[in-house]
């Protein structure tokens, strides 16, 4: 079936637009619906529904292929990439993230090995002193005998099981 033919059994001029094609085929989408309902006879000659199908179809076909000659033609490249960005978007949104969180747990890693190795550069630490006490008294005198008697005695500790160590060595 021709256009011209087409616009002439859906009763529209052929500079119609889609709109009015439209409205005109649901007004006789309507009387179909009708004559169905009140089951008239299909003498009536005059109106064939599946001509005025037939002829909606061509008109809207028409129409697509003039929709389809406006678009400027896509870049196949593009319209793949774009598939592919449909389809595939949160996979590679999750890589990236995996990749950013492997190379932040490396980093971490990486550090602490040459805070290790610094560390291990640095010299022994080599005086190392506890206090204990009481030290909110204002006698200072008392702590420092108290501190001196505690090393004298110390060392007198140290020189009897120094010379207890000599004696039993000598013994045997």
């Amino acid at each position: 079936m021709d256009l011209h033919e087409a616009y002439k059994i859906l009763g529209v001029p052929e500079n119609a637009g889609r709109e009015e094609v439209e409205k005109q085929y649901d007004m006789w989408a309507r009387k179909d619906r009708a004559r169905k309902r009140s089951q008239t006879s299909r003498a009536d000659d005059d109106f064939d529904f599946d001509r005025i199908n037939e002829a909606y179809k061509t008109i809207t076909r028409h129409f697509l292929e003039q929709e389809e000659l406006g678009k400027p033609k896509r870049d196949p490249r593009v319209e793949k990439l774009d598939h592919f960005w449909t389809y595939y978007k949160w996979h590679v949104i999750g890589g990236i993230i995996a990749i950013l969180v492997i190379c932040y747990f490396a980093n971490i890693v990486i550090e602490r090995q040459e805070e290790k190795k610094r560390l291990a550069q640095l010299p022994p630490a080599s005086v190392s002193m506890m206090l204990f006490g009481d030290y909110f008294q204002p006698d200072l005198a008392q702590i420092e005998s108290f501190v001196l008697s505690q090393k004298n005695r110390l060392a007198a500790h140290r020189r009897q099981s120094h010379l207890r160590s000599f004696r039993d060595s000598d013994a045997v």
